[in-house]
């Protein structure tokens, strides 16, 4: 959880067993209905359960940067994970570890080292996914990167970056060589067109095929399993037009809608030749909660264009449409 007044590891070694309930809950119901879970195991942007916790309750760190290379945020960092993969949920008495409704673990969400080497974070990546197999053997693990390529790369031209900024290039990663680590099973990329200001869908679809062609074309080893791990579109309460209502009383947001079926339309079509595993959009919200900027409701217009992206995928992997629920307690 990144949320102020519900973190699940209080003070290093010390986590709340309520929180705890919540994720073994969780865990349940999705194992109940034959879903897999990403777990994420620190957030770049957030102080709760994030990079800069781990870097506050080191001596020896000062700043973020310091997260990938000082010996005491490394070591709470991964301790927290063997803890996490150690837990026996109070629900089905498995430990996580031990769990196949976790299907990975995401060395941390958008992990970025701000002027630092692309060897620093390559270092890190490599450590911490070794401990991460060890702790949690039958899980993959994904890095959790946004996909930025480095100086060295030569692929700079297709980093994020209006009028020649090369912004994207100081933020430590190195798409293919990252994705590249032998204990890294899939790769993953997000892509926000907002955040990093492009208007239009064609930055996106750019961005999106361009990491799936390197990543079959250019991997070193060889190709892994592509997922466009994370992407989404804002919709602000000001906005008229997007938050119109529509027969189900949800938002019409024509404009999500747009990217939503433009990043699907590259995702299908990779898909069908092999290249695409899976999607992941951000986020979903229940009705009546949220839904914050990103956030997609069950009655909105741009979840039917989920929905058809869902049966679409499922079509092409050969797949039930429908997740059947146990009877499990």
């Amino acid at each position: 959880t990144i949320t102020e007044g519900h973190a699940l590891q209080t003070k290093p070694g010390e986590f709340d067993e309520e929180i705890f309930l919540g994720l073994d809950f969780v865990l349940h119901e999705a194992r109940k209905r034959g879903l897999k879970l990403i777990l994420a195991m620190a957030d770049n942007w957030y102080p709760v359960g994030g990079v800069d916790w781990f870097v506050k309750h080191s001596p020896t760190a000062t700043r973020h940067a310091d997260f990938f290379t000082d010996e005491t945020s490394i070591s709470l960092f991964l301790a927290t994970h063997e803890t996490l993969a150690n837990r026996v949920n109070a629900y089905t008495g498995v430990r996580y570890k031990d769990d196949p409704t976790i299907m990975a673990w995401n060395l941390a969400n958008e992990p970025r080292c701000q002027g630092c080497d692309p060897s620093v974070m390559q270092a890190w990546i490599e450590r911490t996914c070794a401990a991460f197999k060890e702790h949690a053997p039958n899980h993959l693990v994904g890095i959790g990167t946004e996909g930025f390529y480095g100086k060295a790369s030569g692929f700079m031209e297709f980093n994020p970056g209006l009028g020649g900024s090369d912004w994207a290039t100081r933020e430590g990663q190195d798409f293919l060589r990252n994705a590249a680590t032998e204990c890294v099973d899939y790769v993953g990329v997000h892509v926000w067109p907002d955040d990093w200001n492009f208007p239009g869908t064609a930055f996106q679809r750019r961005f999106i095929e361009q990491r799936i062609a390197a990543t079959r074309d250019s991997m070193p080893g060889g190709p892994k399993p592509f997922v466009l791990e994370e992407f989404g579109k804002t919709v602000r309460a000001g906005e008229t037009n997007e938050n119109a209502l529509n027969a189900e009383s949800g938002r019409t947001t024509p404009t999500r809608v747009e990217y939503f079926e433009s990043a699907y339309a590259v995702s299908e079509a990779a898909a069908r030749e092999g290249d695409v595993s899976g999607t992941l959009f951000w986020h979903f919200y229940d009705r009546g909660v949220g839904p914050g900027k990103y956030g997609v409701r069950s009655n909105d217009d741009a979840f039917r264009v989920v929905e058809k992206h869902a049966r679409a995928m499922n079509a092409i992997a050969g797949v039930p449409e429908s997740c059947a629920v146990s009877n499990e307690a």
